[in-house]
């Protein structure tokens, strides 16, 4: 059984959250489901859960670490092939680490323009994080609760506004 097949039955266990629920594990694409396991893999061989965060961006994704002050608590820039930081701690940057490989894997396409696309993107990229940083950081787990963002209105009332002007909103049609 794989990684995720073991993190999938666990997860199935607790209900009430979107971010664990059927669908929610049907958002990450197989593709990039198999460009993580292997990045998870050559992790565990070359570094320590607790490495820090500019070694475990290089690791996982070749791109460079940066700390950040703009309004968001992190982003991934894959034409500059940078991950930047300001807050949130590591679930924010396994986040941003997801962007990572959905670019790789051809999934992220920046010139999208729809606002659903969009939210669909960062649901993924927050049900990854939620799958690698537990499989990395197997002796100290963290809950859905910390894996929350874009799945409720709040958050994807702020990817509207972050937006606005650059996508289409296909979203909150009145």
């Amino acid at each position: 059984m794989s990684n995720f097949e073991l993190l999938q039955r666990k997860a199935f266990t607790n209900s009430g959250t979107l971010l664990l629920d059927a669908p929610s594990f049907r958002l990450i694409d197989k593709g990039v489901l198999k460009a993580a396991n292997a990045k998870i893999k050559t992790f565990r061989k070359r570094l320590k859960a607790d490495a820090p965060f500019a070694e475990i961006v290089g690791v996982l994704s070749g791109y460079d670490f940066e700390s950040t002050e703009r309004n968001v608590s992190g982003y991934c820039d894959t034409y500059n092939r940078v991950i930047a930081y300001r807050e949130g701690g590591l679930p924010t940057l396994y986040h941003e680490l997801a962007h990572a490989i959905q670019a790789e894997e051809g999934k992220f396409v920046a010139a999208n323009v729809e606002l659903s696309w969009w939210a669909r993107m960062e649901q993924e990229a927050e049900s990854m994080a939620f799958y690698l940083y537990n499989l990395i950081h197997r002796d100290a787990p963290l809950g859905v609760d910390h894996f929350g963002a874009y799945f409720n209105t709040e958050h994807l009332d702020f990817l509207r506004e972050y937006m606005d002007g650059y996508v289409q909103d296909d979203l909150f049609q009145p």
